[in-house]
């Protein structure tokens, strides 16, 4: 149908009912904001889940690490979110949060007490994650089975740990209060199995950017910044997607140029990393991978 309105990937993703968020630091050299070089930019990552109908990764750039800037890329999504425990995420509405128990255990091995309490909070940590482990190939439903058998008591003896624990200011102090101001949020994995108690996709997702900016260390301009993420996003989706990226942008620069694709936007849906089509097309090199 001409002219018909094709949905885009971020208006994908925010269907899914399960995303993982996660944001890195940047440098963009001429800001819009007038603020000088050296301030922090930022660049976010939103992304579906491994097993998604849509696997989708999106990048996004921006000049702040403000509450607006997430609440406006995931305006309409009512699912739930991996995330840590920045305070803009906490902010969000019909969200429910996962926040990871990775950076909770992270927070007491920085505490430096590897003989007192913080080795406690470490220890309670590294049980939750054996269990996870042991229930890995586990269903869903399974899953959340197990985690209401096991998990649950075990998380009780944490908290009734942690909010006996009588702590003196510093890193420990810091480390408590973090970790009982999420307390809600670090536990919504027992009432869903396809939860996670670690943000750790969002953070592998991010790496690639951490990486990159150690050789191409800044953008010029909010555009080129804005360019970079779509790059990022497209060329982290196909991998996603199980494809080699060189493969699929032939694939477009071939092909495209022969579509009146503004007229009949509904042919980009041929397009996307996970059609039919392309994943035909797409296919002997799949094969030939495994192969090697």
């Amino acid at each position: 149908m001409a002219g018909a309105v094709v949905p885009t990937n971020e208006k994908k993703v925010l269907l899914e009912p399960v995303l993982s968020a996660d944001e890195t630091t940047y440098q963009i050299l001429r800001r819009a904001d007038k603020k000088p070089a050296t301030a922090d930019a930022r660049i976010w990552l939103f992304r579906a889940a491994e097993t998604a109908k849509y696997p989708i990764i999106l990048y996004h750039s921006s000049e702040t690490r403000r509450f607006e800037v997430a609440e406006t890329f995931l305006k309409g999504f009512k699912g739930q979110l991996h995330c840590d425990g920045y305070s803009v995420y906490q902010k969000l509405e019909d969200v429910q949060l996962q926040t990871c128990w990775t950076l909770v255990r992270r927070k007491f091995l920085e505490t430096n007490n590897p003989n007192g309490q913080g080795a406690v909070g470490v220890h309670y940590c590294n049980q939750l994650f054996k269990l996870e482990r042991q229930w890995k190939t586990l269903s869903p439903e399974e899953r959340l089975q197990q985690r209401q058998l096991e998990s649950k008591p075990l998380l009780k003896e944490f908290w009734e740990w942690l909010d006996a624990l009588v702590t003196m200011k510093g890193p420990l102090q810091k480390t408590v209060d973090y970790t009982k101001k999420l307390r809600i949020s670090l536990q919504h994995f027992l009432t869903d199995g396809h939860l996670f108690i670690s943000n750790n996709l969002a953070e592998r997702s991010i790496w690639p950017v951490t990486v990159g900016r150690e050789n191409w260390c800044f953008s010029t301009s909010v555009a080129g910044a804005h360019a970079n993420t779509i790059g990022y996003s497209i060329i982290q989706t196909v991998k996603e997607n199980g494809m080699d990226p060189f493969e699929y942008f032939t694939i477009l620069f071939t092909e495209l140029p022969q579509l009146n694709i503004f007229q009949h936007p509904e042919q980009w849906e041929n397009y996307f990393p996970w059609s039919p089509y392309i994943q035909a097309k797409m296919k002997p090199l799949l094969k030939y991978i495994k192969r090697a």
